[in-house]
Parts: C-alpha cells; sequence; structure tokens
C-alpha cells in the first residue's frame, strides 16, 4: 500500500539518512505517523515528522503532536544501576536476593542482577498485580517479589516489558545496597 505523506521540520545535512529512514517508514502506509529527533551536545541536528495523527490520514502529523511512548525510560534506569556496579557498590553477578532479600520467593533465588538488565528474569509480567498497582511502587514490588518465573531463569531472553526497568523493580534494587548490614557487606565484597 502506498502512501501520501508530507515531511516537516528541520534536518542537518550531514543526518539525511535519517530524514530518508523517515521517509522510507511511511512510504508503505504501514506506519501512519512518526517523528523523530537527534540531539547532539546540546545542538538539535534533526526534527522530523510526517505522516498522520488518525488512522483516517486526514489530520496531518504536527510538531506538537502527543503520543504515548514506552520503554524510553529504561535506559535512564539502567544507568543508575551501571553506574552503582561501576562504583563496586552493587555486582552484577550476585543475585538480586543480596540487595532485595524479598525478591527470592517463588523460585527467583538465584536470579542475577545481570540477568535482570539482560532481559534473562523469566518475569516479563506481574501476573499476582492487581488494578492500579502498576500506579503504586510498593504494591508493584511486592507483586513482583510473589511472581513466579515462567521458565527456567537464564535459559532464554525475553523482553520484560512490564518489570525490566519499573521504578518498583530498580527501585528496590537500588534502595537494597543501602540497607542496615549492606555497609559492612560491602567493605567484604569481591566483585
Amino acid at each position: 500500500m502506498s502512501a501520501s505523506f508530507l515531511i516537516d521540520g528541520s534536518c542537518d545535512p550531514q543526518f539525511k539518512d535519517v530524514r530518508e529512514a523517515l521517509v522510507q517508514n511511511l512510504s508503505d502506509g504501514a506506519e501512519i505517523g512518526e517523528a523523530v529527533a537527534v540531539v547532539i551536545n546540546g545542538r538539535t541536528v534533526v526534527d522530523l515528522w510526517g505522516g498522520y495523527k488518525n488512522p483516517e490520514r486526514t489530520q496531518p502529523w504536527g510538531q506538537d503532536t502527543l503520543v504515548c511512548m514506552f520503554s524510553v525510560g529504561k535506559p535512564i534506569a539502567i544507568v543508575a544501576v551501571l553506574m552503582l556496579a561501576d562504583r563496586g557498590i552493587l555486582h552484577l553477578h550476585k543475585p538480586v536476593t543480596h540487595y532485595w532479600p524479598e525478591f527470592g520467593q517463588a523460585g527467583k533465588d538465584e536470579i542475577t542482577v545481570e540477568q535482570l538488565l539482560c532481559h534473562l528474569a523469566a518475569i516479563p509480567g506481574v501476573f499476582n498485580a492487581k488494578k492500579g498497582d502498576a500506579y503504586d511502587t510498593i504494591e508493584m514490588a511486592r507483586a513482583i517479589e510473589i511472581q513466579e518465573p515462567l521458565w527456567e531463569p537464564g535459559t532464554q531472553g525475553c523482553y520484560h516489558t512490564f518489570t525490566s526497568f519499573d521504578a518498583a523493580l530498580l527501585g528496590e534494587l537500588e534502595q537494597g545496597v543501602d540497607r542496615p548490614g549492606r555497609q559492612q557487606a560491602r567493605l567484604v565484597d569481591n566483585p
């Protein structure tokens, strides 16, 4: 299916391939509309948008079109964990339970921090969560604690859509490095 659409915005000639990728994404008609921005050292080098914001393709996508975004915060959240690892405060090969003992319920006691971060923990969802728990980090953490792995952790990857880097999971892990008794353990831990 071929579609007619408009691309608007600005693009440094050096990044013309980004513009071409946007055109290609919109050309077959499978995508309705989208936007892309690239900022390097504080300078916007790409700020493009195109297509439509409605399925009927009657309202052009604008510079201020609102969209629902998923997973954009995950790289930011993982940086905090990696900073703790870089500083020797958190160790990627240790079990999550070293920092968050309650996580070890339902067969998760051997899952390492590394497996958690690499989507190998076998807990892509939280099936014990109740409606509204996603907005309550304490309740979400409790639901993650009792969640059983869907297969043997570490044996296969699966994007952990709802558990990988949410505030409950990483928050509990990060807070665990400062729980009472952890300061002493850090002094004798080997990475």
